[in-house]
């Protein structure tokens, strides 16, 4: 005969079971909503903050930029733009700096639509040592506060005291730049391109030491 105790023992088992069953399918389908909503957000987020990077340096106040010492310090680096340009939080806002002493072949040019010469490679330089890194930015008394775009311009230093345009000239992912008149920098930016062209490294081994189109 069976025992009625363990027949009432199965029954509640089998209904632990059930409820165990029924909680993990609200559980999975939770995390399925919470992980969507997660990816809707970035989603947002992306489109938001590219929205609010064509503002470039508009979103600066005028009077943040009047004196260079209040500017001068370490920032995060939070987007590179290409290897001439990148974006950081500065004062709660989201700010684009224009690095001095040089240019760098673009990935698309606005004129043409059509990537520069090692322009890619340029681009992956600078996301490789700047993205989401702590650099110290540098204002040149000798250069205007903003270009023509609204944005700001500095020179770009890493915590080590390495300056970035140096080290990309040395390398051959870019130019020395000189806009109406030479930089503070510009003898150490003179003697990294000097040693480039020697080297024949990178654009002046494949675009010929020039910015060109690469149809």
């Amino acid at each position: 005969m069976v025992n009625p105790f363990w027949l009432s023992m199965k029954k509640y088992i089998r209904l632990i079971q059930l409820v165990l069953i029924y909680f993990s399918i609200l559980l999975l389908y939770y995390l399925i909503q919470k992980d969507f909503t997660k990816s809707s957000g970035n989603e947002i987020f992306e489109s938001s903050k590219n929205e609010v990077s064509e503002s470039w340096g508009s979103m600066i106040p005028e009077t943040i930029v009047q004196n260079f010492s209040t500017l001068d310090g370490e920032y995060q680096v939070h987007s590179v733009v290409d290897g001439d340009t990148i974006k950081v939080i500065m004062q709660g806002k989201n700010t684009t700096i224009r690095i001095l002493g040089i240019d760098t072949p673009e990935i698309y040019t606005t004129r043409t639509g059509y990537p520069e010469c090692y322009g890619q490679e340029a681009s992956d330089f600078a996301k490789r040592t700047l993205s989401w890194a702590i650099v110290r930015l540098e204002w040149d008394a000798t250069q205007d506060k903003k270009d023509k775009y609204g944005r700001v311009l500095a020179h770009v230093f890493f915590s080590g005291g390495l300056y970035y345009q140096e080290e990309s000239i040395k390398k051959g992912y870019g130019f020395r730049y000189v806009y109406r008149k030479p930089t503070k920098y510009d003898n150490r930016l003179q003697e990294a391109e000097r040693e480039a062209k020697i080297q024949n490294v990178w654009v002046w081994a494949k675009c010929g030491g020039v910015r060109r189109v690469e149809k």
